[in-house]
């Protein structure tokens, strides 16, 4: 499943309690294609779209 990533930000680690989970390790380079969620075979994927800041809102 990490494999059909296009620009490659997934990848697959050991987890506590499962033998391995995928990390988006890069979510700036993500393209949402959802290429990994439709190939995940056991539906483990779910795209989201980011929440928007509010307008009080900023960073730091």
């Amino acid at each position: 499943m990490v494999g059909v990533c296009p620009p490659h930000v997934l990848s697959l680690q050991a987890a506590p309690g499962w033998q391995k989970k995928s990390t988006l390790h890069d979510a700036d380079a993500c393209t949402g294609c959802a290429l990994c969620a439709v190939r995940c075979p056991f539906d483990a994927i779910a795209m989201r779209r980011p929440q928007a800041a509010s307008p009080g809102d900023h960073p730091g």
